[in-house]
């Protein structure tokens, strides 16, 4: 079950407080323990201190100086300074290690921030069996304070820096746990962008709530596109095959209707000729007539073959699939018709990986050639190219579990000028709406850009195969087919 993000940032924050606090307390027993100690030590040693002043009046100067030592070194003085001077006013005596210069800074500045009141001293003399006395001086010690206090105050802060280091680092371990998946979700918001929804449907579920719901969001938006697209995409299919089945029925009444007549035309014109045989000039005009009938035929059969280069189509479902030899040569004599007439434009034609045998589905096959229609004829009549190339390639899948499989891909190239604007010349027209709606409707993929010296256009279309056995259990191809 996926977490709430602030709730788990906060429960885990709260451990590291707790844990925080209990280090606190832990640490603050152990510094008022050896507080205590220390004060205890410091007053023992102040009341052994006082207890040898009165035995200095019978030791000499370096007995007496050496004693005080020796007591203060087992212990310094805490809180309080005690100073022995001369009736000279000689300082012989000072309690208390040399003050580090930082907290002699820190003396400093506090007497200047704070100018805290002058700390009363307390004097009274030792008399001297050899000598004028001595005066004995205790007064508190700052320093010592100040001291005591820095070191508390820095405890504290430790603590607490270390309390906040751990708060921030649970709370960036916490957001880099409940985060990390959210690369996977933008990059299937990318792949939305590019119409895959793979990478969606292959999102696993998110350890944050938060997540989860954007994960969910992004599920069902992809089931949504998929289901629009896959509807989409058999209006596409849908649309056309309509074209084609209008093309066909075109093509059937041109060649019943019209072809008829011509013939006609052609008979009537021959009856003619044998007619006007003693006519030479009468004889000439009706040659003429049979001649024009002849190319009027020959431009019939050329319109038919365009609109329905791949032949009739049965309705038992047996052409369901040619072999793309049959596509190489129907290709090659589009390339020649217009080398034929684009005298100023050199047409090149390539294929790569495709044997005579290979089967190609009529729907890809069909499309294949209305795309190499539309690209050459933009290419010539408005790219304004001197050189137009038609490539055909055959790319094996990566599964090998399904070798039969393979992708086709199409490209088209010329060294015209170009579209600035690829997407308002879709608006304007040239065809290549179509053409991207007819490789979409395959479930191909559609790919418009600039030459590879920035010059011209290529169009590319990648069009999925289904394996062959696809082919043949459509009920298609020739007997005992070679594999693709």
């Amino acid at each position: 079950m996926p977490w709430d993000l602030p709730r788990l940032v906060m429960r885990r924050s709260s451990l590291v407080g707790a844990i925080a606090l209990a280090l606190a307390l832990a640490l603050g027993v152990a510094r008022t323990n050896e507080a205590v100690e220390e004060e205890v030590a410091a007053a023992t040693t102040l009341a052994e201190l006082v207890a040898h002043l009165a035995s200095l009046a019978q030791l000499d100067e370096d007995a007496a100086i050496s004693t005080l030592k020796r007591i203060e070194s087992e212990e310094p003085l805490r809180h309080l300074q005690v100073n022995i001077t001369t009736a000279e006013g000689r300082q012989i005596f000072a309690s208390g290690a040399e003050t580090p210069k930082i907290l002699r800074r820190l003396a400093h500045w506090h007497r200047e921030v704070f100018d805290p009141p002058e700390h009363n001293a307390v004097s009274w003399p030792i008399a001297r069996q050899q000598g004028r006395p001595w005066t004995v001086t205790v007064r508190a010690s700052t320093e010592g304070e100040l001291h005591e206090a820095a070191q508390d105050m820095a405890s504290s802060c430790l603590i607490m820096l270390a309390c906040i280091t751990g708060l921030l680092a649970v709370m960036r371990w916490n957001l880099l746990l409940a985060f990390k998946p959210l690369s996977g979700l933008l990059d299937a918001i990318r792949a939305i962008e590019h119409e895959n929804l793979q990478p969606v449907q292959a999102l696993p579920k998110m350890p944050v709530r938060e997540l989860e719901s954007i994960a969910a969001a992004l599920r069902h938006l992809a089931l949504a596109l998929e289901s629009a697209e896959a509807a989409r995409r058999t209006l596409s299919q849908r649309i056309h095959t309509l074209q084609e089945e209008e093309r066909a029925h075109l093509a059937r009444e041109l060649h019943d209707e019209l072809g008829q007549r011509l013939t006609t035309l052609r008979f009537n014109t021959a009856w003619l000729s044998k007619a006007l045989v003693n006519q030479p000039e009468a004889l000439a005009v009706v040659s003429g007539m049979a001649d024009r009938c002849t190319e009027i035929q020959l431009d019939v059969r050329h319109l038919l073959d365009r609109l329905r280069p791949l032949g009739e189509k049965s309705h038992d479902g047996a052409d369901a699939a040619l072999r793309s030899e049959q596509l190489m040569e129907m290709l090659s004599e589009l390339i020649g018709s217009w080398q034929r007439t684009q005298k100023g434009v050199h047409f090149k034609f390539d294929h790569i990986g495709l044997s005579p045998s290979t089967l190609l589905p009529r729907e890809v096959a069909l499309a294949v050639y209305r795309l190499s229609q539309e690209a050459l004829t933009n290419a010539a009549k408005h790219a304004h190219a001197g050189e137009v190339s038609l490539r055909l390639s055959l790319t094996p899948p990566q599964d090998e579990r399904q070798r039969d499989a393979a992708t086709l891909h199409w490209v088209v190239e010329d060294d015209g000028q170009g579209l600035d604007q690829p997407d308002a010349a879709k608006q304007r027209g040239n065809g290549l709406v179509g053409m991207q709606e007819r490789v979409w409707s395959l479930a191909g993929q559609w790919l418009m850009h600039p030459g590879s010296n920035g010059k011209g256009l290529v169009l590319e279309a990648h069009l999925p195969l289904p394996s062959r056995r696809d082919i043949l259990t459509s009920g298609a191809g020739p007997e005992n087919p070679a594999p693709c």
